[in-house]
């Protein structure tokens, strides 16, 4: 066993609480809301993702008698009459709608951080001054 500190994410079966710190092998962490001994572990364990979405955070779609799609602002829109109502409940179905209808989804694209989408390069460059 090791002597020297290291990063570790501490975690507790018990309440499924973590905690980042650094500490020996050796050492033993308990947690600070049930007491009990704490796992260390040395690589984060990986966060459960949802593959399904609930009807609240799928992407509906509206596929009108001529062949094309409508993109309503909410999902909880009625359908409109002799469209058809398609709902997308996955990332992959997403992704399969976008090659299929060569469109894109550009909350998907947005990069909060730098205000950049998809189709940034495709603009021409602000004025100066403008921010």
């Amino acid at each position: 066993m090791s002597n020297y500190l290291r990063n570790v994410v501490c975690w507790c079966p018990v309440c499924d609480k973590e905690k980042d710190i650094i500490c020996r092998q050796q050492e033993k962490v308990f947690c600070e809301w049930c007491g009990l001994e704490m796992e260390q572990h040395w690589w984060k364990r990986q966060a459960k993702s949802l593959t399904q979405w609930a009807e609240r955070d799928s992407v509906l779609i509206f596929r009108k008698p001529d062949g094309t799609y409508s993109y309503p602002a909410v999902n909880t829109k009625p359908t409109p009459e002799g469209h058809e109502r398609i709902l997308l409940r996955s990332l992959r179905e997403v992704e399969r709608h976008e090659r299929e209808a060569g469109v894109r989804s550009e909350i998907a694209y947005f990069d909060r951080g730098s205000g950049n989408g998809h189709d940034t390069n495709d603009l021409p460059p602000l004025p100066f001054g403008v921010r």
